[in-house]
């Protein structure tokens, strides 16, 4: 039998990736519940999959999530098909009308954006003794070397910037230049400025930012805040105060009281963080903090960019919902 280095909870997850309707995702959504609570084993967990995705596309995840599936099987082997996502290094955007080649494969900063099923140099499948990790750094190596090198060390960049942000958990603020480098942006450039206050954002925060005079103590912070409002009063002055711009993690607002670095008055500032409900990036992120307030054009900021771990299916149907989300918001 093959290796299985996979939960079944994580099986249903990349079903859910290949699945046309949303029919079909709904049910499988109901399966995840039954299992989780219980209600079945994992046989009859498998044999509802293949019900409602169909035994050729069980078999398709199958042969994706452990190589070699059809040779430890008996079965006369046949080409892997690709997954969604094609590797570490793509645009997972296909919200962007404006910009349809970063759909998929490589990121090459816009110059050349060929997938691995595109190029000469990359195998068409999978041999069944190499991980689709190692497979992907393989093809990615030949893509490099078919490149020019002022195109090769764009893409290179971008791998690193890529790769950075992925690390910090901040994909969201990853922008694309003009000319196709990717850019790593602070939180601070991702927001504005109002009268009261600045603020920034990355994936899954929001910071509000105050001054304050000098000897402001906790007592003098009120804050309320719910996932579809909130109002801060610092000092007696009401900061913000009205319908958030998108809901948050209300119980997860916090605040703190630090010495404003700006100031050599002794000045104070007041930092509040609140946690989104649901995670941006690019021109998906708050164009403010609550409606009313003067907001920033978000468009500016292109089409949100994502990594993918293609060993990794629970990560691989997070970034589709993501997506699912995002054209729901065009």
């Amino acid at each position: 039998m093959p290796a299985i280095n996979f939960t079944p909870l994580q099986l249903v997850a990349m079903v859910k990736t290949f699945v046309e309707t949303a029919q079909q995702r709904e049910q499988l959504s109901a399966l995840e519940q039954s299992y989780a609570a219980g209600q079945m084993n994992r046989s009859q967990l498998n044999d509802a999959l293949a019900a409602i995705a169909g035994e050729e596309t069980l078999l398709k995840v199958l042969r994706i999530m452990v190589p070699g599936y059809d040779e430890m099987c008996g079965r006369t082997p046949e080409p892997a098909p690709e997954p969604p996502i094609r590797s570490e290094q793509c645009i997972l955007d296909s919200t962007s009308r404006d910009t349809p080649k970063l759909k998929k494969g490589f990121l090459d900063g816009g110059k050349r954006l060929a997938s691995p099923a595109d190029s000469a140099v990359a195998p068409s499948a999978a041999p069944a003794n190499i991980p689709m990790s190692a497979m992907f750094a393989q093809q990615r190596q030949a893509h490099l070397e078919s490149l020019d090198r002022e195109t090769a060390a764009l893409a290179d960049n971008n791998d690193h910037v890529m790769h950075q942000a992925k690390y910090d958990g901040n994909q969201g603020n990853v922008v694309l230049t003009p000319n196709g480098s990717a850019v790593l942006r602070d939180d601070d450039s991702m927001g504005g400025r109002t009268s009261n206050y600045e603020w920034g954002q990355n994936e899954t925060e929001v910071t509000v930012k105050c001054k304050a005079p000098k000897g402001l103590k906790a007592r003098d912070v009120r804050l309320r805040a719910a996932s579809k409002h909130l109002k801060f009063e610092v000092g007696g002055k009401v900061v913000v105060d009205g319908q958030l711009h998108r809901q948050i993690i209300a119980d997860e607002s916090t605040y703190s009281i630090e010495d404003d670095a700006t100031s050599g008055e002794g000045e104070r500032l007041v930092v509040l963080t609140l946690v989104k409900a649901t995670k941006t990036g690019g021109k998906h992120h708050w164009s403010s903090v609550v409606e009313g307030d003067d907001a920033i054009d978000t468009a500016r900021f292109g089409p949100q960019v994502l990594t993918a771990d293609p060993n990794n299916p629970v990560e691989f149907a997070e970034h589709l919902k993501l997506l699912e989300i995002c054209n729901s918001k065009r």
